[in-house]
């Protein structure tokens, strides 16, 4: 009688650690978890800022070449002699070709 008290006791003891070592993989595998997704949340905004700012210097170069592409062909069409004509205190241009 007391070889099985003992056993029980031991086997109850077995399942009680076996009961423990399941919450704490289960625990475990929650915190992995919640870890690869704030990673791949974070990875996806570092992803998304870092095309917002390219495309910001894309717009931004493309409109430094438009305004030096515009300013050449007025700089030439000045000195293909224009007809100037002051108004005021302004002073305006008119292409001596219509082209």
């Amino acid at each position: 009688m007391k070889n099985q008290c003992k056993s029980l006791i031991l086997a109850s003891r077995i399942q009680a650690d076996r009961g423990f070592t399941l919450l704490v993989t289960l625990g475990l595998i929650v915190l992995v978890t919640g870890l690869v997704v704030a990673f791949f949340s974070r990875t996806t905004s570092a992803l998304q800022i870092s095309a917002a700012y390219r495309n910001h210097l894309e717009a931004t170069g493309l409109s430094k070449i438009a305004a030096e592409s515009i300013t050449e062909e007025l700089q030439k069409e000045l000195f293909a002699g224009s007809k100037a004509q002051k108004v005021g205190l302004s002073t305006i241009y008119y292409p001596a070709t219509s082209s």
